[in-house]
Order: C-alpha cells, then structure tokens, then sequence
C-alpha cells in the first residue's frame, strides 16, 4: 500500500502529493507499523524532500542557464529512481534511495 500511494502521488503532483500522502499514512498508522515500515516511510520522505529541494535549486539555475541543462537530468533520475523503489517496495524489499539527504531517520 506504501509503495503504491507513494508512486501514484508522485506521477500525480511530481513530488508533493507522494510526500503529503507518506506523511498521512506514517501518522495515522504509526502507531501499527513496523520498524521496517517505519524506515520505509523515512527513507519516502527523504527521497521527495530531496528531489524537491534539487528541482527548486535546478530551477534556479535557469537564470544562469545551466539550470536547462540540470532540469530535465533531475526530473529523468527522479522518475528512474522513483520506479526502481516502487518495483522494490512491490517485492517487500527497503529500496535506500542512492543520492539524496537524510533529514529524517
């Protein structure tokens, strides 16, 4: 179910319905889930927050051009990434998401 409403908000909204629908799910069930459960929902959060955060400053760096360049790079590995973990999640596995930063734990 994680897995799911994570990849469907995130098709949906390019990042933040994932986030905001992860958040839902981590509070109204915290108190049922796993460890395992748990870590999956942190590692979610910390891709999106990433993601979202790398696309503002990619945005950015339009004024100076090279953001044209870093747009589209982020929002190709963003969806590679965020099919790669659904694929995992799918198979009961804690996919760690290679390149983003850790701010909940």
């Amino acid at each position: 179910m994680l897995g799911i409403l994570h990849f469907i908000g995130n098709i949906l909204s390019g990042g933040t319905l994932g986030l905001v629908l992860v958040l839902i799910y981590l509070v109204v069930r915290k108190d049922t889930l796993s460890s395992e459960e748990k870590n999956t929902c942190y590692e979610i959060i910390n891709f999106n927050i990433s993601f979202i955060l790398y696309s503002c400053i990619a945005g950015i760096l339009i004024f100076v051009l090279i953001g044209f360049i870093l747009l589209p790079i982020v929002y190709i590995i963003g969806i590679i990434l965020l099919v790669i973990g659904f694929t995992k999640h799918l198979n009961g596995e804690n996919y760690r998401y290679p390149g983003i930063i850790r701010f909940v734990k």
